[in-house]
Order: C-alpha cells, then structure tokens, then sequence
C-alpha cells in the first residue's frame, strides 16, 4: 500500500513459471499398413499425457501422412496390400515415429530406411494420392526432411505455435 495517495510503485512481478524441459515419445512401427492407425493413436494418447490435445486433429493428420509416405516409399509396401516383401537393407530397421515437446509446439519425425528425399507436388484433387506433403505443409508450421549418415532419412513437420 502506497504510504502517501499519489505515490506509485510497480506491481509485484508475476510468479514465472518455468518452460517444461523438452519432452519426447517414441514408438517403433512395423511395416504393415497398420500402423498408420498406430501411430495416430499413440500421437492422440501422447498429446493428452502432456496437456495439449488441441493439436491432436493438425499433428495426427500430418503423422497419418508422413507414416503413409514412409510405409509406401521408404519401405515400398503398396496399396492394397497388408504387408510386403522387404529389401535386405530395411530388415531390422523398422519405421519409428518420434514426437518432441518443447512448450506448446511439438516436432514428430518419421524415420525410414529409404535415401529417397520426398518432393511436394502441386496438388491433383482428382487423383486418389499425391496429396500428403501439400496436406503436411498446410497443417504444419514446418516441415522437411533429413538424410541420416548411415543410410535412411528422417522426415520431420512442427505442429503448434
């Protein structure tokens, strides 16, 4: 309380509340079209553990496209198929979908064993495909892709803001 009616003193700060440390959340995916439904579970239950299931439609739909892209390029399992023979370089090195925390953005990557960069297309609304990178890039802040030393690539996308 001021001592005298015109004196001013500056509120109390705020009490900070520390930024939450970075969290992350793995999870391996075998190749089977399965998975997609597995990664965007494990996305929806991931999400509401920390607090920020409002990203769940954006980060879920672009999880549903980069596991799609990495099932069908990375792997080369094709549609309409469960499962697919596999090359000799993927055995033992499954598809893993990977989500990083940090405030209220979150980073998911989708590793693949395929060298192959993805390219985004102009979207064709006709087509059936060809439309998951343009629907990555509209539901995210970012995205990109990159290679890994020993073979494989990393695509990643930021969700949040």
């Amino acid at each position: 309380m001021p001592r005298h009616p015109y004196e001013h003193r500056a509120p109390a700060p705020e009490p900070r509340v520390p930024a939450p440390a970075a969290e992350t959340a793995s999870c391996p995916l075998r190749p089977v079209l399965e998975s997609v439904k597995t990664a965007r579970g494990f996305t929806a239950d991931t999400l509401r553990r920390w607090g920020l299931s409002h990203l769940s439609d954006d980060l879920t739909l672009v999880v549903s496209e980069l596991v799609t892209n990495a099932l069908r390029h990375g792997v080369g399992l094709e549609r309409g198929t469960r499962s697919g023979p596999l090359a000799a370089p993927v055995l033992g090195r499954p598809i893993e979908l990977s989500l990083l925390r940090e405030d209220s953005q979150v980073m998911c990557t989708v590793r693949d064993p395929s060298d192959r960069t993805p390219v985004e297309k102009s979207p064709d609304f006709i087509n059936e495909t060809g439309r998951g990178l343009y629907l990555v890039s509209s539901f995210s802040q970012e995205w990109g892709c990159t290679p890994l030393e020993h073979g494989g690539k990393v695509v990643w996308a930021v969700v949040g803001h």
